[in-house]
């Protein structure tokens, strides 16, 4: 006969996700991307808090990062070559600002 344990609740359940935390900040980044800093720093705060630490938290950052990195790099192909590294450039920027607002409010969202 099976016995349940008493000690069960659902606060002894793990708080943090370092998926959910990096599935939080991928979509916070696209839906707050309008809002040119505080948007993606608003989405690591949130993902980082999610995450639990602020190790998780930066980890949790960086996979949407790759993620934008792979997305970048797979549409420079199919355009031309002057429009494609234009377009690669101005991404990457956008990207390096995203990803830093992303960062700083992962690591504050991770300490809290």
């Amino acid at each position: 006969m099976l016995q349940r344990n008493a000690d069960y609740s659902l606060s002894s359940r793990p708080r943090s996700s370092l998926f959910w935390g990096a599935v939080v900040m991928l979509v916070g980044g696209f839906l707050l991307g309008w809002i040119p800093f505080l948007g993606a720093f608003i989405a690591g705060l949130i993902g980082g808090r999610i995450a639990g630490t602020s190790g998780r938290g930066l980890l949790a950052a960086l996979l949407p990062t790759m993620i934008m990195a792979i997305v970048i790099l797979l549409l420079h192909g199919p355009f031309g070559i002057l429009f494609g590294i234009a377009a690669a450039v101005g991404l990457l920027v956008y990207t390096i600002f995203h990803s830093l607002a992303l960062i700083a409010g992962a690591l504050i969202g991770g300490a809290l």
